[in-house]
């Protein structure tokens, strides 16, 4: 809104001024009126007028005094002077306060207007400026407020641009220096009802704006974020002689004592890391720390340095190595590999919990669709979020193992009882798994590999599965179409090839009859 303050001792002028100016075309939304100087002065410490149109000479105080105090209080006011004295000293006085424009009276309506009207483009481009100065500023604001709570999360994700994240301190006021030194706390509270702390006012911001200003007083840079309910990770980076061991030790004892009557915890000590790139390092031997200290209870915190010999590798030959014991019905074979894998990770004994169950997990869902093509149907405890929540209580290898072992001698328990009814279908299901990627795998193709002859092998297929082979054959593919889509960086081109279709227009045409969406929706969806 633009408003304009009338200042003349003549109120013909101003009547006539409000009257026969169309102030609406000029932009202009709300219109005053002063009588002499000392009252324009006192109305426009009220209005805050965008504009001052005023007589120069006028009782009490003349224009120019008018114009001069207002510049104090209101620096970017337009002020346009109106006079019916060709005076020299006024021009002056007028260029000095950087008016808009000097009028001469009588006044011309066309030229006033034209005035006004630079006045008010003046106006309107700076209160633009202004806006976007204030959403600028805000958003800088809100941009640290995020960093200064999320921060933690983003540093530890494993495809974090480094050179992004220097920015992102660099805007907190942070500057990372070759003796900047970084350092991961995982603080672990045990708190059940976060809900009933935030009614109090002793909630999760209340918490973290307690330790930042712990350490403010230590003159410690940190930003923390909760990675889930009862885990917040606390990142450090301070100058090599304020970042140590020792330092971060004696930290977490006055933390632990400043929180302990309304936040049980326990603090996992990530090593002191050298540079960016290797905070990864402190947040590994931080979350094993917490790990040991799960036993060890509240009000303790630990410090594990990770010896990368300890430290399981975990790749996609395992899973690799137990499909083909299955696919090739190795019943001892895969007991036998279980066992040695389980052996094998006792050994590295800093390789992560979740990593090892999610490795297991993995291991149980590929038997899972393996069973499921050869039509061997597990009990609903067996469905997948019951099989991981299953794993994820168990608080030792030794369950783990147990179990997994138990449920691979459950399936190929199935496996026997399959054999006696259809061993001619098995090897279909073989042959398929290790052909579908194969253009040229058809009914022929897998009458010819197995010596029966095409019709013989359809009515067979059909009446022990109720699926036609071809419609079997399009599933099994689409099904591994689809784990396939699951990775972005896969081309859809490649997918086809790898599923058997050298022609990718027409593969997407079949994968939609299957799914009712294009490969790239589907992968949208799933992404």
């Amino acid at each position: 809104m633009i408003s304009l303050l009338i200042a003349d001792d003549e109120g013909f002028v101003r009547n006539g001024l409000i009257k026969n100016l169309n102030w609406q075309s000029l932009g202009v939304d709300l219109v005053e009126q002063a009588a002499d100087g000392a009252a324009a002065y006192e109305k426009a410490s009220e209005l805050k007028p965008d504009i001052l149109l005023t007589d120069v000479r006028m009782p009490k105080m003349d224009g120019i005094e008018l114009a001069t105090k207002l510049r104090e209080v209101l620096p970017g006011c337009k002020i346009i002077f109106m006079s019916g004295y060709s005076d020299k000293e006024y021009l002056k006085s007028a260029l000095h306060l950087k008016a808009v424009s000097y009028i001469e009276k009588p006044i011309n309506l066309k030229e006033i207007s034209q005035v006004i009207s630079e006045a008010v483009s003046m106006c309107s481009l700076e209160k633009e400026k202004q806006a976007l100065d204030l959403k600028r500023d805000l958003t800088i604001k809100e941009s640290l407020d995020i960093l200064k709570f999320n921060f933690p999360m983003e540093i530890i994700q494993k495809n974090t641009d480094i050179s992004q994240v220097e920015k992102w301190l660099s805007v907190s006021g942070i500057q990372v220096t070759p003796r900047t030194r970084f350092a991961v706390l995982i603080f672990s509270f045990g708190v059940r009802d976060w809900n009933s702390l935030s009614v109090k006012g002793f909630g999760k911001p209340y918490l973290q704006d307690l330790i930042h200003d712990f350490f403010l007083e230590n003159r410690l840079n940190a930003f923390s974020g909760f990675k889930d309910t009862n885990t917040m990770l606390l990142f450090i980076l301070e100058d090599a002689g304020l970042l140590s061991e020792y330092i971060l030790n004696g930290l977490s004892v006055q933390i632990i004592n400043k929180l302990k009557d309304k936040y049980p915890v326990f603090i996992g000590i990530g090593s002191v890391a050298e540079t960016l790139e290797k905070i990864s390092l402190s947040y590994q031997t931080a979350v094993i720390a917490s790990q040991q200290l799960f036993f060890a209870g509240y009000g303790k915190f630990s410090k594990s340095e990770v010896d990368p010999s300890l430290t399981f590798e975990i790749n996609d030959s395992i899973l690799k190595e137990f499909k083909n014991l299955l696919v090739s019905r190795d019943n001892d074979g895969a007991l036998a590999f279980l066992k040695d894998l389980s052996r094998s990770i006792r050994t590295h004994a800093n390789t992560l919990i979740p990593n090892i169950k999610s490795l297991y997990f993995k291991i149980l869902l590929s038997l899972l669709n393996h069973a499921a093509r050869q039509k061997i149907v597990f009990s609903a405890a067996s469905s997948e979020s019951i099989l991981w929540e299953t794993l994820s209580e168990f608080t030792t290898m030794d369950e783990v193992e147990t179990f997994v072992l138990n449920f691979t001698a459950a399936y190929f328990s199935e496996v026997a009882m399959l054999e006696g009814v259809s061993r001619c279908i098995s090897d279909i299901y073989e042959i398929i798994e290790n052909n579908y990627g194969n253009p040229e795998l058809s009914i022929k193709f897998i009458s010819d590999k197995l010596y029966i002859s095409h019709s013989h092998l359809c009515v067979l297929f059909k009446k022990e599965t109720g699926k036609t082979l071809n419609q079997y054959i399009t599933e099994f593919r689409m099904e591994k179409a689809r784990e396939l889509l699951e990775d972005s960086t896969v081309k859809l081109y490649y997918v086809a090839a790898r599923v058997g279709y050298s022609d990718q227009n027409y593969f997407t045409k079949i994968f939609k009859k299957h799914t009712n969406m294009t490969p790239s929706e589907y992968r949208e969806m799933r992404i």
